[in-house]
């Protein structure tokens, strides 16, 4: 009856973290994760700075816990979104590259070539742009700078072949 009662007191403590490991905290990170991405998704289309800083400052603070499965790329993808509303270029070319050890997806390339151009980082930020359009075309598009998006259409025109992006 003893052993019964120690082996009760030490694994019914490991199973209650178990649970709370394995069951709760994901079930918490979908449910936050879902929220961020519908809050900054909604702030994006309003194109207007308050939404969009209130957005991703809700979006930090729920997702400061849901890194607990590293095969994820939604929270570092969402934080590094939630930098860029901010202007905080450095934190989001952080966290875009974290997302891109993760998966390499051309949305990715593209958030982080848009922030390295940002932040001064030009070369780097072309590179990024090229494989992102390289991979998805239509995301040419979303180059706001006529150089940059000229520069992004020779390069893919040269590693490809001139009608790749037609």
């Amino acid at each position: 009856m003893g052993r019964k009662i120690a082996a009760f007191a030490i694994l019914g403590p490991v199973m209650l973290i178990g649970l709370y490991r394995c069951t709760y905290l994901p079930l918490r990170c979908s449910r936050d994760i879902s929220r961020s991405e519908a809050e900054l998704v909604k702030a994006a289309e309003r194109d207007d700075g308050y939404s969009k800083v209130m957005a991703a400052r809700g979006a930090l603070e729920r997702l400061h816990h849901c890194y607990i499965r590293p095969v994820d790329v939604d929270p570092p993808l969402l934080t590094a979104l939630s930098y860029r509303f901010l202007q905080r270029h450095d934190r989001a070319i952080e966290w875009y590259e974290r997302a891109l050890a993760i998966d390499r997806r051309p949305e990715i390339y593209l958030g982080l070539g848009l922030e390295q151009l940002k932040a001064g980082r030009r070369e780097e930020g072309i590179e990024n742009l090229t494989m992102a359009c390289a991979f998805a075309p239509p995301m040419l598009d979303s180059i706001d700078d006529g150089v940059a998006r000229q520069e992004v259409q020779r390069r893919i025109a040269a590693r490809y072949r001139p009608d790749w992006l037609n």
